[in-house]
């Protein structure tokens, strides 16, 4: 049953769905960090979250992370966060990177996965592990101020299949231009903005290109 903290979008949202259902992400940086933030303000009772990293100084700008955090878990700092946020979800964490010899921990029950890695081998890795089997699957990209989101449903799945290349023609951004806060905040929210219509029954646009600099969305 919804509470306070759902009454300014209970006829809106489909509130129960966001509220009761898992939410698996995987990658803890700047769009990940994004979308835990907004589902836990929303109200989502259940996130799993993975990252093996720590919080340097290089995070504080792009992906929130703050100076008290540094040398923390990824992970653990943002889980705090979360609870900050909303004291009754409940946080599983994974302080690893997702790979063959550290499977999900909940694997069994990730239907909604958001993918926020850093490369296009770990995503295709990931997908062909864990994506096909769930019931939703977003994966943002994002470099400097562009950022895609790419959303997988049981009918969309072949077309996202088509978005992997070779690692080695993927854009390589410099280090000072690889990515902005506001870029990362809108991505996270992008994300969550597909998982509603999806959970709504709307029609989910298999590809979305977000141009900041410009201020283009492309479908």
């Amino acid at each position: 049953m919804a509470n306070v903290r759902e009454q300014r979008y209970l006829t809106l949202l489909p509130v129960e769905k966001i509220i009761e259902t898992p939410i698996t992400i995987i990658g803890c940086g700047a769009i990940g960090r994004q979308a835990a933030l907004a589902l836990s303000i929303m109200g989502v009772k259940q996130l799993f979250i993975y990252d093996d990293d720590v919080v340097s100084i290089e995070n504080f700008g792009c992906q929130g992370y703050r100076p008290e955090q540094l040398g923390q878990l990824k992970v653990d700092a943002l889980s705090k966060d979360l609870l900050s946020n909303n004291p009754e979800i409940k946080i599983t964490k994974g302080n690893f990177k997702v790979d063959k010899e550290h499977p999900l921990i909940n694997k069994d029950e990730a239907f909604i996965i958001f993918c926020c890695v850093d490369s296009i081998s770990a995503r295709e890795y990931l997908w062909k592990t864990y994506g096909i089997y769930c019931t939703l699957w977003i994966d943002a990209r994002m470099a400097a101020e562009v950022a895609e989101i790419y959303t997988a449903t049981p009918q969309s799945r072949l077309e996202y299949e088509k978005s992997f290349f070779p690692e080695e023609e993927a854009y390589q951004a410099p280090c000072t231009a690889s990515s902005t806060f506001y870029n990362a905040s809108i991505a996270g929210n992008i994300m969550i903005a597909q998982m509603t219509r999806f959970m709504r029954n709307r029609q989910i646009e298999p590809k979305l290109t977000i141009d900041i600099a410009n201020m283009d969305l492309i479908v």
